[in-house]
């Protein structure tokens, strides 16, 4: 996902499980950091051997990765590390509050009642 994409893609859904279970990942951009592209592969790795993060010092193999490099798992864990907030462009749909006269369709607004025959459909539910 760092990509934009996931790392796996198929047409169907059976494609889609048979690449996963092969290891058959779509390829990096160009542009793509090659520290990002390296944990990626090591993260998706099928093997549970050659996977980083499994073992006794996994969580140390993943925190040693080079593209963690300069980053501080101590302010992390102490919750000092900078919080990332998105520029996100506002909503142009305001919701119900743009909507001045309710809406009641037709259907809700006359009373409803079931006939006898249609009632009689439910005399044992």
């Amino acid at each position: 996902m760092l990509p934009g994409s996931p790392p796996f893609h198929g047409q169907t859904h059976s494609e889609l499980y048979r690449r996963i279970t092969s290891g058959r990942m779509r390829a990096f951009p160009r542009s793509f950091d090659e520290d990002a592209a390296d944990l990626v592969n090591k993260l998706l790795r099928q093997s549970e051997g050659e996977r980083i993060g499994v073992g006794a010092d996994g969580i140390q193999r993943i925190r040693r990765h080079p593209f963690f490099k300069g980053f501080s798992w101590t302010a992390v864990l102490e919750q000092r590390a900078p919080m990332h907030k998105p520029a996100v462009a506002r909503d142009p749909d305001r919701g119900p509050e743009d909507v001045k006269k309710p809406v009641t369709p037709e259907c809700l607004a006359r009373p409803c009642a079931l006939t006898a025959e249609e009632q009689a459909l439910f005399a044992e539910f």
